[in-house]
């Protein structure tokens, strides 16, 4: 008898796991392969804000509600976490599935079988990160987003005049924050507003912040240095 490492799914599963996964399975691959770009990161399974909108108009494309979208991520993000937490790898994985779905008459898997892959595989670098993340992120909320809209608003004469005298220019910035490593945590936006000359305060204040830290890491020998790229360039902003 084999004892390479399983997640067992075919003891593991009930109605609403085959309910779900037949959900996924009834989307196009490609719709499956480009939502994995999108939820399947360097730092785990996870929707992330920035992304939430893009995710939502793809699998608009399938023709199904947001509530199955719900259904289908929320399967696949257990096979993905069971099989890390299990250490099973990501091929044992797919074989259950294929016998799961060859047991409750479930079609769809041998045409998405490399969607699934990708998105079930850990992305380069996970392991690495869930190592260090913790450290980087210490145990206070982590900025995971920022959005923002920028307007010109009238200023009159008095309250009660309707006579606009001039503009002014103000940026409404909301910032988003998170436990990255407690799933159970809701994440908390903050949104404040700034004039033209706040902003530049603030981006002044946020230089100084990353030339600081640049200076930190010239102290530290480079073989000591865990990824410098701990930050995702790409959710800078909306």
């Amino acid at each position: 008898m084999s004892d390479k490492k399983k997640l067992n799914l075919i003891e593991l599963t009930n109605e609403s796991l085959v309910k779900d996964l037949t959900t996924a399975l009834g989307v196009d691959a490609d719709i499956l392969v480009r939502l994995a770009a999108k939820v399947n990161t360097r730092d785990g399974f996870l929707l992330k804000d920035s992304d939430a909108v893009e995710v939502v108009r793809i699998w608009e494309e399938s023709g199904l509600s947001k509530e199955k979208l719900n259904d289908a991520l929320g399967v696949l993000r257990f096979f993905y976490k069971t099989s890390i937490e299990e250490d099973v790898p990501v091929d044992t994985v797919l074989d259950e599935i294929k016998a799961l779905c060859d047991e409750k008459q479930i079609s769809g898997f041998e045409s998405r079988t490399e969607a699934l892959r990708e998105l079930l595989t850990p992305r380069p670098l996970f392991f690495e990160r869930k190592q260090f993340m913790p450290v980087a992120r210490g145990i206070e909320r982590n900025l995971e987003s920022i959005s923002g809209v920028v307007e010109m608003r009238g200023v009159f004469n008095d309250q009660e005049s309707e006579e606009v005298v001039g503009y002014v220019p103000v940026a409404m910035i909301r910032l988003t924050c998170g436990f990255d490593m407690d799933e159970k945590e809701q994440s908390v936006r903050f949104a404040f507003q700034v004039t033209e000359e706040g902003l530049a305060k603030l981006i002044r204040s946020l230089e100084t912040y990353r030339k600081q830290l640049s200076a930190v890491k010239k102290t530290v020998p480079e073989d000591l240095m865990c990824f410098e790229d701990i930050e995702d360039t790409e959710d800078a902003g909306e």
